[in-house]
C-alpha cells in the first residue's frame, strides 16, 4: 500500500501537472521581465512618439504615391490588352439605348441598340460625330463603347 501511495505522490508532482495544478505559484516564481520593461525611459519614449507624429503626414504621402503608382501600372496592364473598335467616316453604326431614351412601355425586353447612323467625323480617337440616314446630325459626339458596327 505504501508503494502505490508513493507512486501517486510522484505522479502528481510531475512538472507538467504541477504547472497546471498550481499555475499562479509557478508564474509568480518565474516572473520574466522583457527588455522593453527594463530599459523603458519615459522622456525618450515621449520624444519618439512626437517624432512619429511629425512623420505621420510623410508616411501618408508615401503610401498615397505607392497607391497611385500601383493603380497606374494596373491601368496600363489592363489598357494594353483592350482594343476599342475604330470606325471610318461613312461607316454605318448602331447607338446604345439608355434608360433615359428608352420607351417606358418596352420594359426590359426592349432592344439594346437603336437606329441606323452614319459616322461623319472623328473628333478624337475613340469619339465620333454621327448623323441619321436622312442627314440630321446628332448633337453631341459619341464614344466607341456606345456604338456598334452595323454589318449589311
Amino acid at each position: 500500500m505504501g508503494n502505490t501511495q508513493h507512486f501517486l505522490d510522484n505522479y502528481w508532482r510531475t512538472p507538467i501537472l504541477y504547472g497546471l495544478w498550481s499555475r499562479n505559484r509557478v508564474t509568480r516564481r518565474y516572473w520574466t521581465t522583457f527588455h522593453r520593461q527594463i530599459h523603458f525611459e519615459e522622456i525618450f519614449n515621449e520624444r519618439l512618439r512626437r517624432d512619429d507624429l511629425d512623420l505621420l503626414q510623410e508616411r501618408r504621402d508615401n503610401a498615397q504615391e505607392k497607391l497611385e503608382c500601383y493603380q497606374q501600372k494596373m491601368a496600363h496592364y489592363y489598357n494594353k490588352n483592350v482594343k476599342s473598335p475604330s470606325f471610318r467616316v461613312g461607316d454605318l453604326v448602331l447607338r446604345k439605348v439608355f434608360l433615359s431614351s428608352q420607351e417606358p412601355s418596352v420594359g426590359t425586353q426592349g432592344p439594346n441598340w437603336e437606329g441606323l447612323y452614319r459616322v461623319t467625323a472623328e473628333v478624337v480617337p475613340g469619339t465620333y460625330r454621327i448623323e441619321d440616314l436622312f442627314g440630321k446630325p446628332i448633337p453631341h459626339p459619341w464614344n466607341t463603347e456606345h456604338l456598334c458596327r452595323y454589318y449589311q
